[in-house]
C-alpha cells in the first residue's frame, strides 16, 4: 500500500495538480490596459523626474504663459457678444418730435444720395416714416449691404466711418450709422434701453430737464456712444366703464395704438395730423379722438 500512495505521489500527483489550478485566465483586453497604464506611469514618472532638474526653464515658461493670458485679456473685446461684420449696415435719421413726413422724406433722399456714392454699398432700401427699433414715425432706418468695390473688398467699419463724415453736415437732423446686432433678434442695434419714470407728477418740463441731464452725464461716459430719448406717456383704461358703453379691448386700444402715429384728428376747424403735433401744444389735444361706434373717449 505505501509503495502504491508512493507511486501516486511521484506520477499522478503533479499531473492532478495541474489540472485542479486554475490558469491565469485574465483576457486581452485586461493585460493591454495594464499594460499600457504601467508605460503611462513610467512615462509620466521620468517626465516628473526631469522637470525637477530643469526647474529654472519650467518657471520662465509659466511666467511666459501668464504673460500671454494678460494680454489675450486686455486685447479681446471683453463683451458678452462682440460685434461683428453681418454684411450689411442700417442707418437710423432723427427728425426734432413733429416733423412732417414731407420733411423725412426730402431728408432720406440726400442720406440716399450718400449711400449710393459710397463705395462698397452694394444696394439698399429704406422705410420712411417708421422705426423698426422703437415702432415711432420721426426715424428712417435705411438697410444697405456692403461687398468689392472695384476689386478692394470694403469693411463695414471703413463704409461706417465714410457715411458718419458724410451725414454728419446734415443740420436737418440726426443721422446714426449702426452695425446689425451679432446675433439676430438679440437687441435693437446691440444697446440698450433705459426708462426714467415721473413717480411724483412732478411734470413734463421737471421730466425734460432730468432727462436732458441723465443725457449729459451719460455722454461723458467713453463706453457709451448714441443717446436719444423717446418721451412717453402710460395711459390706463376702465374697463368698467368701457363695457358700459358697448366697448371691447380691441375697440379702444387699434384706435389708440393707430392714431398717434399720424391719423387724421378733426378737433379744430381744419384738422390736424397727430403726428405734426409739435412739443408745445398739449396732451388734451388727443381727448378729441373718436372711437369706433360714434363713442368718444
Amino acid at each position: 500500500m505505501s509503495r502504491l500512495i508512493w507511486i501516486y505521489s511521484l506520477t499522478l500527483s503533479p499531473a492532478s495538480s495541474r489540472s485542479i489550478t486554475p490558469r491565469d485566465g485574465r483576457k486581452i483586453a485586461f493585460r493591454a490596459f495594464n499594460s499600457a497604464f504601467d508605460n503611462l506611469s513610467n512615462t509620466y514618472a521620468t517626465a516628473v523626474e526631469t522637470l525637477t532638474r530643469l526647474w529654472g526653464l519650467v518657471a520662465l515658461a509659466f511666467i511666459g504663459l501668464c504673460a500671454l493670458a494678460l494680454f489675450l485679456f486686455s486685447s479681446v473685446p471683453s463683451a458678452f457678444v462682440p460685434q461683428e461684420d453681418q454684411g450689411y449696415l442700417m442707418v437710423i435719421t432723427q427728425l426734432p418730435a413733429g416733423a412732417s413726413f414731407q420733411r423725412t422724406q426730402a431728408l432720406m433722399k440726400q442720406v440716399q444720395a450718400i449711400i449710393k456714392d459710397t463705395p462698397g454699398v452694394s444696394n439698399s432700401i429704406e422705410i420712411d416714416g417708421y422705426n423698426l427699433i422703437d415702432g415711432i414715425q420721426d426715424p428712417s432706418p435705411v438697410f444697405f449691404g456692403t461687398g468689392f468695390y472695384g476689386s478692394v473688398k470694403k469693411t463695414g467699419k471703413s463704409i461706417m466711418a465714410h457715411i458718419k463724415s458724410k451725414t454728419a453736415g446734415l443740420p436737418e437732423a440726426v443721422v446714426m450709422v449702426v452695425n446689425a446686432p451679432p446675433i439676430p433678434g438679440l437687441g435693437s442695434t446691440g444697446g440698450f434701453n433705459f426708462e426714467i419714470q415721473d413717480l411724483n407728477s412732478l411734470g413734463v418740463d421737471e421730466m425734460a430737464r432730468v432727462v436732458h441731464r441723465f443725457i449729459s452725464k451719460a455722454r461723458q461716459r467713453p463706453e457709451l456712444a448714441v443717446f436719444h430719448p423717446q418721451p412717453g406717456k402710460p395711459n390706463a383704461v376702465w374697463m368698467g366703464k368701457a363695457k358700459t358703453r358697448g366697448l371691447g379691448l380691441d375697440d379702444i386700444l387699434i384706435p389708440c395704438s393707430l392714431n398717434p402715429l399720424g391719423k387724421y384728428v378733426p378737433f379744430n376747424k381744419l384738422g390736424v395730423y397727430t403726428g405734426s403735433i409739435c412739443r408745445q401744444k398739449r396732451m388734451h389735444a388727443l381727448s378729441r379722438m373718436t372711437f369706433p361706434r360714434g363713442i368718444r373717449r
